[in-house]
């Protein structure tokens, strides 16, 4: 369940790729599944701005995987959220 959710901290820096279809084809190209558990994004001229946490269920392999991915994009920061208990 969500408990066991990781969370990756996404900033678009003016990224030539638009939050939702990059996480529909990290969906696609590497079978990675993440919520959206929060956004905020604008595109201005075709290029994204703004952040979006997302949740990754499937433990540190594939929490790596998703960040890997993310950053091949360019202008894309991706790194984990941990929270402090």
């Amino acid at each position: 369940g969500p408990a066991n959710q990781r969370l990756i901290r996404v900033v678009f820096n003016g990224a030539n790729a638009a939050g939702a279809p990059l996480i529909a084809r990290m969906a696609m190209e590497k079978g990675i599944a993440a919520n959206i558990c929060y956004a905020s994004t604008r595109g201005i001229e075709e290029r994204a701005y703004g952040s979006m946490i997302l949740g990754i269920s499937g433990g540190d392999e594939m929490l790596r995987e998703a960040i890997d991915f993310l950053k091949e994009t360019p202008d894309v920061i991706a790194e984990e959220v941990v929270i402090d208990a």
